[in-house]
């Protein structure tokens, strides 16, 4: 998921969109998505790929039918 944020960041030019402004959204029980709102990081400076190097943070996380308990 940290590779797929980085990419999308790293291209937002060509796809129209704020790489300052990405989200995730999640359906599912047990998806990966909550865990991108606070696994992000910033990509190291020195990696050899320039889609490394960038941030895989989001700055949003929408999560629609969570687990709840009845």
């Amino acid at each position: 998921m940290n590779r797929a944020v980085r990419y999308i960041r790293h291209h937002a030019g060509q796809y129209g969109i704020d790489p300052r402004r990405l989200g995730v959204t999640a359906k599912l029980r047990g998806s990966l998505e909550p865990d991108a709102g606070d696994a992000g990081r910033a990509g190291p400076a020195d990696a050899a790929d320039p889609v490394d190097r960038e941030s895989s943070a989001v700055q949003a996380v929408a999560i629609f039918y969570p687990v709840t308990t009845c």
